[in-house]
């Protein structure tokens, strides 16, 4: 995945609404979890507010590596 640096330092970022399980499967309901801990991963749904305008929520995948 590719990183873009951004400065955020005049920002605020908030969480939207409470993490929810990754669902890996529909159809079964199965939860995906990490391939290495086996740990359940969660998304989490994220505000960015920043210059007096705030953008809609942005869902992170869970497997992405800088939300570890």
């Amino acid at each position: 995945m590719r990183q873009i640096p951004v400065d955020t330092s005049a920002a605020t970022v908030m969480v939207a609404k409470a993490p929810q399980p990754k669902v890996r499967d529909r159809r079964t309901g199965e939860i995906a979890t990490d391939a290495e801990t086996g740990a359940t991963l969660m998304s989490v749904d994220v505000m960015f507010a920043a210059n007096d305008e705030v953008e809609d929520p942005v869902r992170h995948r869970p497997g992405d590596r800088h939300l570890r």
